[in-house]
């Protein structure tokens, strides 16, 4: 697990290696194979962030059923980025989460709204939606 981007910052991200259920709250759309011994995802998977809407931080969950360079970047309403959270770390195969604390590239806090966050994972891609409200 790479936790950190090239300037050492911890990026908040988590291997959940034997992660079946994440809570009622956030339950993963990902199918898990029980007999699969070390429980990782079938299949790419973007979950809806938790909680949403959200202040003054959020979470966000994915899936990799296998290594891939992983890039999720955060976009405002108008498709401007606001926050890379991951740039093309190097993921092996299981289950993530990243907390985003509502800072933009240079740490100060965003405001109200709509914003996107987009995962791309090898030749997988996804974007989802999440509401700031303060």
């Amino acid at each position: 697990m790479d936790s950190t981007n090239a300037g050492g910052t911890d990026l908040g991200v988590f291997n959940i290696a034997e992660l079946k259920r994440i809570s009622a709250d956030l339950t993963p759309t990902a199918i898990f194979d029980d007999q699969a011994a070390e429980g990782l995802p079938l299949g790419f998977a973007l979950e809806n962030a938790f909680p949403n809407p959200f202040n003054p931080a959020t979470t966000i969950a994915y899936y990799l059923p296998e290594g891939a360079q992983v890039r999720l970047v955060v976009y405002n309403i108008l498709g401007q980025q606001v926050k890379v959270l991951l740039d093309n770390v190097k993921q092996t195969a299981g289950s993530y989460q990243i907390v985003w604390d509502c800072r933009n590239e240079h740490h100060q806090p965003v405001g109200n709204g709509i914003y996107l966050y987009r995962l791309t994972a090898g030749d997988f891609g996804q974007s989802k939606k999440m509401v700031l409200l303060k």
